[in-house]
Protein backbone atom coordinates (compact mmCIF):
# COMPACT_ATOMS: atom_id res chain seq x y z
CA UNK A 1 0.00 0.00 0.00
CA UNK A 2 1.83 3.17 -1.17
CA UNK A 3 0.49 6.01 1.04
CA UNK A 4 1.66 9.99 0.07
CA UNK A 5 -0.25 12.30 1.80
CA UNK A 6 1.72 14.71 2.26
CA UNK A 7 2.39 15.00 -1.48
CA UNK A 8 -0.97 14.77 -1.99
CA UNK A 9 -2.03 17.61 0.29
CA UNK A 10 0.53 20.06 -1.15
CA UNK A 11 0.39 19.46 -4.92
CA UNK A 12 -3.85 20.13 -4.58
CA UNK A 13 -3.33 23.11 -2.15
CA UNK A 14 -1.30 24.52 -4.76
CA UNK A 15 -3.59 23.49 -7.39
CA UNK A 16 -6.24 25.83 -6.17
CA UNK A 17 -3.88 28.52 -5.36
CA UNK A 18 -4.01 28.20 -1.36
CA UNK A 19 -1.16 29.32 0.73
CA UNK A 20 -0.59 27.50 3.93
CA UNK A 21 -2.25 30.52 5.82
CA UNK A 22 -5.19 29.88 3.74
CA UNK A 23 -5.63 26.26 4.08
CA UNK A 24 -4.89 26.59 7.77
CA UNK A 25 -7.65 29.23 8.05
CA UNK A 26 -10.09 27.24 6.09
CA UNK A 27 -9.55 23.82 8.29
CA UNK A 28 -9.24 25.92 11.46
CA UNK A 29 -5.45 24.59 12.53
CA UNK A 30 -2.38 26.55 13.03
CA UNK A 31 -0.09 27.27 9.86
CA UNK A 32 2.41 25.48 11.26
CA UNK A 33 0.32 22.21 11.52
CA UNK A 34 -0.18 22.15 7.68
CA UNK A 35 3.15 22.45 7.22
CA UNK A 36 3.79 19.60 9.05
CA UNK A 37 1.26 17.34 7.53
CA UNK A 38 3.15 18.21 4.14
CA UNK A 39 6.65 17.56 5.28
CA UNK A 40 5.41 14.78 6.71
CA UNK A 41 6.34 15.31 10.17
CA UNK A 42 3.16 14.80 11.31
CA UNK A 43 -0.79 13.44 9.99
CA UNK A 44 -4.00 15.25 10.33
CA UNK A 45 -6.65 13.62 12.37
CA UNK A 46 -9.34 11.52 10.27
CA UNK A 47 -11.62 13.94 10.53
CA UNK A 48 -9.57 16.86 9.13
CA UNK A 49 -8.48 14.62 6.04
CA UNK A 50 -12.37 13.60 5.18
CA UNK A 51 -12.79 17.87 5.53
CA UNK A 52 -9.57 18.36 3.39
CA UNK A 53 -11.08 15.79 0.60
CA UNK A 54 -14.44 16.91 0.27
CA UNK A 55 -12.82 20.77 0.25
CA UNK A 56 -10.71 19.39 -2.46
CA UNK A 57 -13.41 17.68 -4.30
CA UNK A 58 -11.09 14.28 -3.92
CA UNK A 59 -11.79 11.16 -2.65
CA UNK A 60 -10.04 10.08 0.60
CA UNK A 61 -8.51 7.30 -0.53
CA UNK A 62 -7.33 9.39 -3.54
CA UNK A 63 -5.95 11.83 -0.77
CA UNK A 64 -3.93 9.54 0.83
CA UNK A 65 -2.65 8.32 -2.25
CA UNK A 66 -3.78 4.84 -2.10
CA UNK A 67 -5.00 2.86 -5.11
CA UNK A 68 -8.07 -0.17 -4.34
CA UNK A 69 -7.27 -3.04 -5.88
CA UNK A 70 -10.35 -3.89 -7.93
CA UNK A 71 -10.25 -6.09 -10.50
CA UNK A 72 -14.10 -4.94 -11.58
CA UNK A 73 -12.36 -1.72 -12.53
CA UNK A 74 -9.44 -2.92 -14.45
CA UNK A 75 -12.11 -4.96 -16.58
CA UNK A 76 -14.20 -1.82 -16.95
CA UNK A 77 -11.14 0.09 -17.88
CA UNK A 78 -10.63 -2.45 -21.23
CA UNK A 79 -13.99 -2.18 -22.01
CA UNK A 80 -13.84 1.14 -22.32
CA UNK A 81 -10.75 1.35 -24.46
CA UNK A 82 -11.93 -0.58 -26.95
CA UNK A 83 -15.68 1.22 -27.13
CA UNK A 84 -12.77 3.98 -28.21
CA UNK A 85 -10.95 2.00 -30.16
CA UNK A 86 -14.05 0.38 -32.35
CA UNK A 87 -16.05 3.47 -32.06
CA UNK A 88 -18.83 1.62 -30.28
CA UNK A 89 -21.58 4.31 -29.01
CA UNK A 90 -23.29 0.59 -27.47
CA UNK A 91 -21.28 1.28 -24.44
CA UNK A 92 -22.91 4.32 -23.44
CA UNK A 93 -24.90 2.70 -20.45
CA UNK A 94 -21.35 0.72 -19.57
CA UNK A 95 -20.09 4.44 -19.58
CA UNK A 96 -22.63 6.09 -17.53
CA UNK A 97 -22.61 3.58 -14.96
CA UNK A 98 -18.97 3.52 -14.29
CA UNK A 99 -19.13 7.42 -13.73
CA UNK A 100 -21.48 6.64 -10.72
CA UNK A 101 -19.34 3.22 -9.77
CA UNK A 102 -16.04 5.06 -9.61
CA UNK A 103 -16.63 8.89 -9.53
CA UNK A 104 -13.26 9.29 -7.86
CA UNK A 105 -11.04 7.40 -10.59
CA UNK A 106 -8.96 9.66 -12.59
CA UNK A 107 -8.50 6.98 -15.50
CA UNK A 108 -11.99 6.29 -15.58
CA UNK A 109 -13.22 9.84 -15.76
CA UNK A 110 -10.91 10.90 -18.10
CA UNK A 111 -11.73 8.27 -20.37
CA UNK A 112 -15.58 8.41 -20.33
CA UNK A 113 -14.91 12.14 -20.52
CA UNK A 114 -13.14 11.42 -24.13
CA UNK A 115 -16.14 8.44 -25.09
CA UNK A 116 -18.59 11.64 -24.54
CA UNK A 117 -16.42 14.09 -26.13
CA UNK A 118 -15.78 11.94 -29.41
CA UNK A 119 -19.35 10.80 -30.05
CA UNK A 120 -20.32 14.37 -28.95
CA UNK A 121 -18.33 16.02 -31.80
CA UNK A 122 -19.04 13.44 -34.33
CA UNK A 123 -22.78 13.14 -34.05
CA UNK A 124 -22.96 17.45 -32.85
CA UNK A 125 -24.80 16.24 -29.64
CA UNK A 126 -24.63 19.16 -27.32
CA UNK A 127 -25.63 16.82 -24.51
CA UNK A 128 -22.87 14.50 -24.86
CA UNK A 129 -20.64 17.28 -24.98
CA UNK A 130 -21.85 18.98 -21.82
CA UNK A 131 -21.49 16.23 -20.14
CA UNK A 132 -17.91 15.60 -21.23
CA UNK A 133 -17.22 19.11 -20.24
CA UNK A 134 -18.28 18.09 -16.33
CA UNK A 135 -16.26 15.05 -16.42
CA UNK A 136 -13.13 16.70 -18.21
CA UNK A 137 -13.60 19.49 -15.20
CA UNK A 138 -13.88 16.60 -12.85
CA UNK A 139 -10.58 14.96 -14.27
CA UNK A 140 -8.98 18.29 -13.32
CA UNK A 141 -9.40 17.65 -9.77
CA UNK A 142 -8.13 14.04 -9.89
CA UNK A 143 -5.28 14.63 -11.88
CA UNK A 144 -2.35 13.92 -8.89
CA UNK A 145 -3.96 10.16 -9.61
CA UNK A 146 -2.80 10.02 -13.13
CA UNK A 147 0.56 8.18 -14.37
CA UNK A 148 0.29 8.74 -18.24
CA UNK A 149 2.96 11.46 -18.90
CA UNK A 150 0.99 11.90 -22.30
CA UNK A 151 -2.18 13.84 -20.19
CA UNK A 152 -1.60 16.57 -18.52
CA UNK A 153 -3.41 20.03 -17.35
CA UNK A 154 -2.55 21.28 -20.92
CA UNK A 155 -4.09 18.89 -22.55
CA UNK A 156 -6.99 18.32 -20.47
CA UNK A 157 -7.64 22.10 -21.45
CA UNK A 158 -7.31 21.91 -24.72
CA UNK A 159 -9.74 18.76 -24.78
CA UNK A 160 -12.63 21.26 -22.90
CA UNK A 161 -12.08 23.75 -25.26
CA UNK A 162 -13.02 21.27 -28.10
CA UNK A 163 -15.92 20.79 -25.75
CA UNK A 164 -16.83 24.85 -25.93
CA UNK A 165 -16.09 24.74 -29.82
CA UNK A 166 -18.50 21.44 -30.28
CA UNK A 167 -21.05 23.65 -28.72
CA UNK A 168 -20.79 27.00 -30.81
CA UNK A 169 -19.06 28.07 -27.64
CA UNK A 170 -16.05 29.63 -29.53
CA UNK A 171 -15.63 32.83 -27.46
CA UNK A 172 -15.05 30.74 -24.28
CA UNK A 173 -12.88 28.12 -25.74
CA UNK A 174 -10.70 30.88 -26.89
CA UNK A 175 -10.52 32.33 -23.64
CA UNK A 176 -9.91 29.48 -21.97
CA UNK A 177 -6.54 28.49 -24.40
CA UNK A 178 -5.88 32.05 -23.95
CA UNK A 179 -5.68 31.58 -20.83
CA UNK A 180 -3.49 28.57 -20.78
CA UNK A 181 -1.56 29.57 -23.39
CA UNK A 182 1.98 28.56 -22.08
CA UNK A 183 4.66 28.84 -23.97
CA UNK A 184 2.14 29.48 -27.16
CA UNK A 185 1.12 25.84 -27.14
CA UNK A 186 -2.76 27.21 -28.52
CA UNK A 187 -1.26 29.96 -30.78
CA UNK A 188 -2.31 28.06 -33.67
CA UNK A 189 -6.21 27.22 -32.33
CA UNK A 190 -6.59 30.40 -31.17
CA UNK A 191 -5.24 32.32 -34.32
CA UNK A 192 -7.38 30.03 -36.71
CA UNK A 193 -10.47 30.37 -34.32
CA UNK A 194 -9.54 34.33 -34.19
CA UNK A 195 -9.75 34.62 -37.72
CA UNK A 196 -12.06 32.25 -39.45
CA UNK A 197 -14.86 32.03 -36.36
CA UNK A 198 -14.90 35.47 -34.59
CA UNK A 199 -13.66 37.79 -37.76
CA UNK A 200 -10.90 39.25 -35.42
CA UNK A 201 -8.37 39.20 -38.35
CA UNK A 202 -6.03 41.65 -36.76
CA UNK A 203 -5.39 39.80 -33.59
CA UNK A 204 -6.21 35.95 -35.42
CA UNK A 205 -2.81 37.22 -37.47
CA UNK A 206 -0.46 37.93 -34.66
CA UNK A 207 -1.17 34.42 -32.62
CA UNK A 208 -0.56 32.29 -36.53
CA UNK A 209 2.26 34.56 -36.96
CA UNK A 210 4.12 33.34 -33.82
CA UNK A 211 2.58 30.08 -34.28
CA UNK A 212 4.12 30.14 -37.92
CA UNK A 213 7.49 31.84 -36.02
CA UNK A 214 7.64 28.79 -34.21
CA UNK A 215 6.92 25.93 -36.80
CA UNK A 216 9.75 27.33 -38.96
CA UNK A 217 12.36 27.01 -36.04
CA UNK A 218 10.46 23.61 -35.13
CA UNK A 219 11.33 22.75 -38.41
CA UNK A 220 14.94 23.91 -38.60
CA UNK A 221 15.78 21.47 -35.60
CA UNK A 222 13.76 18.63 -36.56
CA UNK A 223 15.72 18.63 -39.99
CA UNK A 224 19.20 18.72 -38.10
CA UNK A 225 17.96 16.07 -36.10
CA UNK A 226 17.10 13.52 -38.42
CA UNK A 227 20.27 13.87 -40.64
CA UNK A 228 22.00 13.28 -37.28
CA UNK A 229 19.83 9.76 -37.43
CA UNK A 230 20.16 9.23 -41.25
CA UNK A 231 23.84 9.55 -41.75
CA UNK A 232 24.27 7.39 -38.36
CA UNK A 233 22.34 4.63 -40.26
CA UNK A 234 24.03 6.00 -43.80
CA UNK A 235 20.66 6.17 -45.27
CA UNK A 236 21.48 8.60 -47.83
CA UNK A 237 18.14 8.88 -49.80
CA UNK A 238 16.24 9.73 -47.21
CA UNK A 239 18.61 12.46 -46.45
CA UNK A 240 18.82 13.01 -49.63
CA UNK A 241 14.64 13.44 -50.00
CA UNK A 242 14.67 15.34 -46.60
CA UNK A 243 17.03 17.74 -47.38
CA UNK A 244 15.30 18.62 -50.75
CA UNK A 245 12.07 19.11 -48.90
CA UNK A 246 13.93 21.36 -46.46
CA UNK A 247 15.25 23.71 -49.25
CA UNK A 248 12.12 24.14 -50.73
CA UNK A 249 10.84 24.97 -47.60
CA UNK A 250 13.26 27.54 -46.40
CA UNK A 251 13.21 28.62 -50.08
CA UNK A 252 9.38 29.33 -49.90
CA UNK A 253 10.23 32.94 -46.79
CA UNK A 254 12.70 33.95 -48.84
CA UNK A 255 12.36 37.86 -50.00
CA UNK A 256 13.27 38.35 -53.37
CA UNK A 257 16.93 40.03 -53.27
CA UNK A 258 16.81 39.84 -49.29
CA UNK A 259 19.53 37.73 -47.36
CA UNK A 260 18.04 35.97 -44.47
CA UNK A 261 19.52 33.66 -41.97
CA UNK A 262 17.56 30.80 -43.83
CA UNK A 263 20.69 30.90 -46.78
CA UNK A 264 22.71 30.21 -43.94
CA UNK A 265 20.23 27.02 -43.33
CA UNK A 266 19.64 25.66 -47.04
CA UNK A 267 23.76 26.09 -47.59
CA UNK A 268 24.05 23.16 -44.56
CA UNK A 269 20.89 21.54 -46.19
CA UNK A 270 23.30 21.61 -49.68
CA UNK A 271 26.41 20.23 -47.93
CA UNK A 272 24.34 17.60 -46.70
CA UNK A 273 22.61 17.26 -50.38
CA UNK A 274 26.45 16.84 -51.93
CA UNK A 275 27.41 14.06 -49.52
CA UNK A 276 24.69 11.89 -50.57
CA UNK A 277 25.60 12.21 -54.05
CA UNK A 278 29.15 11.71 -53.22
CA UNK A 279 28.93 7.36 -54.54
CA UNK A 280 26.47 8.29 -57.65
CA UNK A 281 27.33 11.28 -59.04
CA UNK A 282 30.59 13.21 -58.65
CA UNK A 283 29.64 16.07 -60.75
CA UNK A 284 25.78 16.88 -59.10
CA UNK A 285 27.76 16.52 -55.70
CA UNK A 286 30.42 19.20 -56.88
CA UNK A 287 27.78 21.39 -58.35
CA UNK A 288 25.70 21.24 -55.30
CA UNK A 289 28.79 22.11 -52.90
CA UNK A 290 29.19 25.56 -55.60
CA UNK A 291 25.79 26.55 -54.77
CA UNK A 292 26.70 26.56 -51.27
CA UNK A 293 29.57 27.98 -51.29
CA UNK A 294 28.09 30.92 -53.59
CA UNK A 295 25.21 31.34 -51.24
CA UNK A 296 27.53 31.59 -48.25
CA UNK A 297 29.76 33.94 -49.48
CA UNK A 298 25.95 35.85 -50.32
CA UNK A 299 25.19 35.64 -46.75
CA UNK A 300 28.21 36.96 -45.22
CA UNK A 301 28.36 39.95 -47.47
CA UNK A 302 25.18 40.98 -45.54
CA UNK A 303 23.72 38.83 -42.74
CA UNK A 304 20.61 39.03 -41.34
CA UNK A 305 19.42 36.92 -38.76
CA UNK A 306 15.63 39.19 -37.95
CA UNK A 307 12.47 37.79 -39.11
CA UNK A 308 11.52 40.37 -40.60
CA UNK A 309 13.90 39.56 -43.46
CA UNK A 310 11.46 36.82 -44.47
CA UNK A 311 7.75 36.39 -45.70
CA UNK A 312 4.83 37.19 -43.65
CA UNK A 313 7.08 38.47 -40.82
CA UNK A 314 6.72 42.34 -39.93
CA UNK A 315 7.44 44.52 -37.10
CA UNK A 316 8.92 41.74 -35.56
CA UNK A 317 11.83 41.64 -32.45
CA UNK A 318 12.75 38.03 -32.82
CA UNK A 319 16.23 37.18 -33.68
CA UNK A 320 17.33 33.58 -34.92
CA UNK A 321 20.69 32.22 -33.56
CA UNK A 322 21.76 28.76 -34.13
CA UNK A 323 25.10 26.91 -33.62
CA UNK A 324 26.20 25.66 -36.86
CA UNK A 325 29.17 28.62 -36.91
CA UNK A 326 29.28 32.15 -36.88
CA UNK A 327 28.91 32.72 -40.52
CA UNK A 328 27.68 30.91 -43.25
CA UNK A 329 31.71 29.72 -45.09
CA UNK A 330 32.51 28.13 -41.71
CA UNK A 331 28.82 26.85 -41.39
CA UNK A 332 29.96 24.45 -44.73
CA UNK A 333 33.61 24.04 -43.27
CA UNK A 334 31.48 22.32 -40.44
CA UNK A 335 29.47 20.94 -42.06
CA UNK A 336 31.90 19.14 -44.48
CA UNK A 337 34.09 17.56 -42.13
CA UNK A 338 31.47 16.57 -40.06
CA UNK A 339 30.87 13.81 -42.18
CA UNK A 340 35.12 12.59 -41.64
CA UNK A 341 35.03 11.56 -45.25
CA UNK A 342 38.41 12.09 -47.11
CA UNK A 343 36.90 12.20 -50.54
CA UNK A 344 33.76 14.75 -49.41
CA UNK A 345 36.89 16.89 -47.72
CA UNK A 346 39.65 16.62 -50.65
CA UNK A 347 36.14 17.93 -53.22
CA UNK A 348 34.77 20.69 -50.95
CA UNK A 349 38.06 21.81 -50.82
CA UNK A 350 38.96 22.16 -54.19
CA UNK A 351 35.30 24.03 -54.78
CA UNK A 352 36.51 26.64 -51.84
CA UNK A 353 39.79 27.20 -53.79
CA UNK A 354 38.29 27.04 -57.64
Amino acid sequence: MNISLSENIHANRKRLGLTQERLAEVLGVTVGAVHKWETGMSVPELGLIIEMADYFDSSVDALLGYKIKDGRQEVFKERLRNYLSQKDFSGIDDVRMAVKKYPHSFEIIYKCAKFYMLFGLERSDKELLRTALELFEKSLSLLSQNSDPDITEMSITENISRCYLGLNETRKAVELLKKNNSLGYFDPEIGYQLSSSLNEYDEGEKYLIKALNRMLISFINVYFGLMNVYEARHDIHKARELSDMFIDFLAGFKKEGWTSFVDKMIVAAYITKAFTYLDENMEKARKCLRYAVKTAKHFDASPDYSMDSLKFFKDSESVVYDTIGEEAMSAIEKTALSFKDERFTKLYYEVINE
